[in-house]
């Protein structure tokens, strides 16, 4: 249903804008309408939603329900794997589709979750939990979590490395019969 809303100026509010100031309105224009003329009350709007959700900014999530279970069940052993590893608090995975050009990230600013893309699948995914839960163990630590990219992707390669079925009580190299 499109209508078209009178506005008045600012300075000259009828009563009934006045009226409409008071329960919401702003000028006449309802909330939705005024997202469409105002980009800086979107941007706030935005912001805001990422706050709540807490998630960053440029991130769209996908909801957990949308990956397969299996899936999500092998990144909750392995973060749990990596978190009693490391001496962390449990972290808490997170799912996105963009920025597309990541396979994860740790963001400081929420410091108890990592991000991981959902096409992430088996080892891959193993190994940026691995690397992203390794970021969170230097912020953890007070140590700054971009200048240590080798020893976090190092982790992440241990992590994939090591024998899963040993998880969550040790990180451990896998032993070959032969």
């Amino acid at each position: 249903m499109n209508r078209e809303v009178e506005v008045c100026t600012p300075s000259q509010l009828c009563e009934s804008c006045r009226r409409k100031n008071a329960i919401g309105f702003k000028s006449g224009l309802v909330i939705e309408r005024r997202t469409e003329v105002d980009p800086e009350l979107s941007k706030f709007l935005a912001r805001e939603a990422a706050l709540n959700e807490q998630r960053p900014l440029d991130v769209i999530e996908v909801r957990s329900f949308v990956i397969s279970d299996h899936v999500r069940e092998l990144a909750r052993k392995a973060a749990e794997a990596a978190c009693q590893d490391l001496g962390l608090s449990l972290i808490r995975v997170r799912w996105f589709k963009e920025p597309s050009h990541r396979n994860g990230f740790f963001d400081a600013t929420y410091p108890n979750q990592i991000w991981l893309h959902r096409d992430l699948l088996g080892a891959d995914m193993v190994r940026t939990i691995g690397h992203e839960c390794y970021h969170a163990h230097l912020h953890d630590r007070g140590r700054s979590v971009t200048n240590d990219e080798a020893k976090a992707a190092a982790y992440g390669a241990r992590l994939r490395a090591s024998d899963w079925s040993c998880w969550p009580w040790a990180v451990r190299p896998r032993f070959y019969e032969h």
